[in-house]
């Protein structure tokens, strides 16, 4: 087999904190599952080695020493942490291994506040270990968070002159991380870990319940409770306090954007000299000097709607991150006097203050038992959100602007980041505070056009027009319905939002020619065709995989409006997440025909996912949202060429593009897999086909700047390398981008039963991948976020008509067919198919021999696991 090499110049990012995600070649365990660890120190491998008489040298600038925790194949069945439940052995927390030093074995950490058991369990379902060593993973988190907080709050990171090199390391003979990475006390590494992580709370375990979060485990006190007694000389200490946490109290914890992070309690100081909050002011932090001071706060009135002070909370926050930055920019600028950042702290509190109004006069009206206008409370609330999103954008851009001509732009990172958490604390207090039945925190629906069953494609195209009342049948079984209430189904786009499409958007994403002459060749479709060629050349070769019919113009349409629309939803407030139930898919469709060489336009038209991009970031006055960045996340089972094509051509700090596809290896860029050999990623691939011959071909085999994270994974799509990505750089990229907005790409074609055979992931695969999407939005953006379908074809056949010709008069159908026709009748009554003049479901034989197995679970399982976890993940902001 092929054998796995390190780099010797390979830095993982944040090594300076040592915790990292690594993969173990212990032969009890999964060779594609990362699993948190801590990356060894020089010294103390040296210490191990002389230790360990006998042990074979290792090539240590290669590959790196790494201590796994609480390794689930450290567990063998019998042991005493087997049977005491969580009473661990010292010997299976941790696990020393050799591990190559590659960006396969070892990836980032990141940088996380808290335990999100949630979280966790989604990431863990796509791990394919028994449910059993789940109690490893959160336990492993545990103390990598731990850890990790530790570096950040008790140890001094190295001088950037002082960072060890590859050159060094070469004359240490240990690899550059060995160097980098902190050296803990030995105290810390010694404590009874056994009988800590027996201490800690276990009952999600058998429960299942997901709403918990942790914050990380309390090590500095914990080293603190070693130190001598005050009788000997040692600092006053307080023993025999039982319930003295071993959870820290760290700020950092509240500056996670989560959904209930501005429940916090402001108690008040009974010594301090300030007003409480109960007075209506803020007590704390000082108010950084200037017109901010002036502002009156008794007229909010916190306490009477707010039980928690979440306000008084959330502005000391903002005054804290307005007082520090002004300080420490005026302290490092020696070019030019910064930016005077007191409007900006005036302006928040004026964005406040309209806020509070807009709270009481809605309180008012339902004391008052007075009806509410929707059109006219939605326009009101949008106006408010929106506002604050506009506020985060231009404060963004005004930080920036007080570190221009500084040397070291990493020092206004911090104030970036609280910032974007004041503005977002107040965007989900406004959206909770002004929400109502249909619109606002806690809310989900789906969007569909009855025109985007007007795209009718040929015989043998699986992009058929029973997708969509499959989709629409996948939502329904989630809970969402064609009502009144939380989870609706909006049944038909507006004209306003056609329009938009048509004049606004799509000149932004295609080029016009392309429009036109797309729009010209379905005019001359006559009413009866179906399946004619779209999006061939001029010299009529290729692109006959994408036809449609004299509806095709609109459906695609009709497609992008909805998404225009399910974007205006979230940002406004309406809804926390939105998916579109429309076709023809768009994400191979690029600003012209055939985008990045591709061979055909892959069943799309128009790019919805693009368009909605596009549209989310473009300027108020030019008839966009004014957001400043958007992250579109494709796990389509093929890469999204088009929307790469349109959103990232050239680097534009605006987008971030991720694509999980099946395609060549990651990082191979040759497309080659003819064998079943082991590749470099300790990953076997199928002997089948070249990567290559995988649509839409090689261009997602690389990322060809930093605004695009292509993620190929080989000729199957596997849950392990996508829970793998998510859990890794997916999620590292992510939060650096911090985007204001989440578009997914959703293709369901990567299901074990889809017919085009690239995929090996179950419907709750999909649900656990919407899950880790669902917590990304919440983070960063309060939830915001919208899902436009794109692939997915595991719908068995309608109503089965034979096509093929010369048959024999006497012919007998065999027993395969006879299933077809059978559960051709059995679909039809389950997503509630009606035959229509120019809406028939024929088919070839193989093809509906190959539908058969969706019966089991299918297009509509997918799409309903994908629904339920878009609810769940609105309602973690239900009112």
């Amino acid at each position: 087999s092929k054998v796995r090499y390190g780099d010797p110049e390979y830095i993982v990012p944040g090594i300076d904190k040592g915790i990292v995600l690594a993969r173990s070649s212990h032969t009890g365990a999964r060779p594609d599952v990362l699993w948190p660890a801590r990356v060894m120190h020089h010294n103390e491998t040296k210490l191990l080695q002389q230790s360990k008489r006998g042990r074979p040298k290792e090539n240590g600038t290669y590959s790196c020493e790494l201590v796994f925790f609480c390794p689930y194949w450290g567990q063998s069945p019998g042991t005493s942490a087997q049977k005491a439940g969580w009473s661990y052995p010292i010997a299976s927390i941790f696990e020393t291994e050799n591990v190559e030093a590659n960006k396969t074995c070892i990836q980032a950490y990141g940088d996380l506040k808290e335990i999100d058991i949630a979280e966790l369990r989604s990431s863990f379902a796509l791990t394919g270990l028994a449910k059993s060593t789940f109690k490893y993973y959160v336990d492993a988190h545990r103390l990598a968070l731990g850890f990790l907080n530790y570096a950040n709050t008790s140890l001094q990171p190295p001088q950037e002159a002082n960072r060890a090199t590859p050159d060094i390391a070469v004359l240490q003979g240990c690899h550059v991380m060995s160097l980098q990475t902190p050296l803990f006390p030995s105290g810390l590494l010694e404590l009874p870990w056994g009988y800590v992580l027996s201490g800690l709370d276990n009952s999600f375990s058998q429960s299942g319940t997901d709403q918990i979060r942790e914050p990380p485990l309390n090590l500095q006190g914990m080293l603190a409770a070693l130190e001598r007694p005050h009788s000997i000389g040692g600092p006053d200490l307080e023993y025999g306090d039982k319930d003295a946490p071993l959870r820290a109290h760290v700020g950092g914890s509240e500056e996670r954007n989560g959904a209930n992070d501005m429940e916090v309690e402001v108690t008040p100081d009974p010594n301090s000299s300030q007003p409480s909050a109960g007075d209506g002011s803020v007590r704390g932090d000082p108010l950084p000097t200037g017109q901010m001071t002036t502002i009156d706060y008794k007229h909010l009135k916190i306490d009477q709607f707010v039980g928690l002070n979440l306000l008084v909370t959330m502005i000391k926050k903002g005054h804290s991150a307005f007082s520090k930055l002004s300080k420490a920019a005026k302290e490092a600028s020696k070019e030019s006097q910064p930016v005077d950042l007191s409007g900006l702290g005036e302006t928040f509190l004026s964005v406040l203050d309209m806020v509070s109004k807009q709270v009481k006069n809605y309180n008012s009206e339902q004391k008052k038992g007075e009806d509410v206008n929707p059109h006219e409370w939605d326009g009101n609330t949008a106006r408010v959100l929106q506002t604050i999103l506009v506020l985060k954008v231009r404060g963004e851009d005004t930080i920036l602007g007080s570190f221009v001509g500084l040397t070291d732009r990493e020092k206004c990172k911090d104030y970036l980041a609280q910032w974007r958490n004041a503005c977002e604390r107040l965007f989900r207090f406004a959206r909770r505070m002004l929400s109502w039945e249909e619109s606002g925190g806690g809310v989900s629906c789906v969007l569909t056009d009855s025109n985007c069953n007007g795209h009718l494609t040929g015989s043998g195209s699986f992009e058929r027009s029973v997708r969509l009342p499959a989709a629409l049948k996948g939502a329904r079984n989630a809970g969402y319905k064609p009502v009144k209430g939380r989870f609706k189904i909006h049944t038909s786009v507006e004209r306003e939002f056609t329009k938009l499409a048509t004049e606004t958007v799509l000149p932004m994403v295609h080029e016009k020619k392309y429009l036109s002459r797309l729009r010209k060749r379905v005019e001359a479709i006559s009413g009866l065709e179906r399946g004619v060629p779209l999006t061939d050349d001029s010299d009529g070769k290729g692109g006959d995989d994408t036809g449609g019919s004299a509806g095709s113009y609109n459906a695609a349409v009709s497609g992008v409006a909805c998404a225009l629309k399910a974007v205006k939803m979230v940002v406004t407030g309406q809804a926390v997440n939105a998916f579109c139930a429309t076709r023809p898919p768009g994400h191979h469709a690029g600003t012209g025909l055939k985008a990045m060489k591709a061979t055909s336009n892959g069943f799309c038209l128009l790019n919805s996912a693009a368009s909605a991009a596009k549209y989310a970031v473009a300027q108020l006055e030019d008839g966009g949202l004014g957001l400043k960045r958007v992250c579109v996340i494709d796990f389509d089972v093929h890469h999204g060429n088009g929307t790469q094509d349109i959103l990232c051509k050239t680097y534009d700090p605006r987008f971030l593009y991720v694509s999980m596809h099946a395609g060549a290896k990651y990082g191979s860029g040759d497309g080659d897999s003819e064998s079943d050999e082991e590749d470099e990623d300790g990953m076997k691939r199928s002997k089948a086909g070249r990567a290559d011959d995988i649509f839409p071909g090689k261009c997602g085999d690389k990322s060809p700047h930093g605004g695009v994270l292509n993620i190929p994974m080989g000729q199957k799509v596997t849950a392990q390398l996508v829970g793998q990505a998510l859990s890794g750089v997916i999620n590292n990229a992510v939060g650096s981008f911090s985007p204001d907005l989440i578009i997914l790409s959703a293709g369901f074609d990567a299901h074990v039963n889809d017919p085009l055979g690239l995929g090996g992931l179950s419907a709750s695969d999909f649900g656990a991948i919407t899950d880790l999407c669902c917590r990304f939005a919440e983070w960063h953006c309060s939830g915001r976020m919208i899902s436009v379908l794109e692939g997915g074809y595991g719908v068995p056949c309608c109503k089965f008509t034979r096509n093929d010709l010369f048959l024999p008069e006497n012919y007998q159908m065999g027993d395969t067919e006879k299933k077809v026709i059978e559960l051709s009748a059995d679909t039809r009554a389950k997503i509630g198919w009606v035959e229509e003049e120019n809406n028939s479901d024929e088919m070839p034989a193989w093809m509906g021999r190959d539908l058969l197995r969706c019966a089991q679970e299918g297009f509509v399982e997918c799409v309903t696991a994908h629904c339920k976890s878009l609810k769940n993940g609105a309602e973690i902001f239900k009112p």
